[in-house]
This record gives structure tokens, C-alpha cells and sequence, in this order.
């Protein structure tokens, strides 16, 4: 659980990955506002994280993005 500002509570998870998400999404919408040609098939997405960060929080964020696509079964997270 994480907490805003205001005291309120939220899961940790459901927020990284609808950050990710959201991402996502804006990058594949300029995609295709300029014309690139590409579809979804041809990107590898990368997330880096600081090396700083130990096992526990390297997982999550792997999780976090997993939870995005979770129907695609052609990702990699490693």
C-alpha cells in the first residue's frame, strides 16, 4: 500500500502498473498519429530500474509490468 497526500490508501501494484500502462498507451497513440508503420509486434519494451534497488523492489516492478499485458503471452520480463 502506498499513501497520497491526503492520508488515503492505495495499492502499490495496481498504481505502477497503471502508470506503466498508461505510458504505454501514449506512446502507441503518437505512433500512430505519425504514421510510423509500426504495429505493437515490433517494439521490445524496456524498463530500467536503478541498480541501487534490491531483489524485492526489482521484482515488483517486473510484476507491475506484467500486469499490463498480462493476455499477451509474447512478453519477456526478465
Amino acid at each position: 500500500m502506498i499513501t497520497d497526500s491526503n492520508g488515503q490508501e492505495f495499492n502499490a501494484m495496481k498504481i505502477f502498473s497503471m502508470a506503466i500502462k498508461y505510458l504505454k498507451t501514449q506512446m502507441l497513440e503518437e505512433i500512430q498519429k505519425q504514421k510510423a508503420g509500426m504495429s505493437e509486434k515490433d517494439i521490445m519494451y524496456v524498463i530500467t530500474v536503478p541498480a541501487i534497488w534490491d531483489e524485492k523492489a526489482k521484482q515488483f516492478m517486473r510484476e507491475a509490468a506484467q500486469q499490463v499485458d498480462s493476455s499477451s503471452d509474447t512478453h519477456n520480463v526478465y
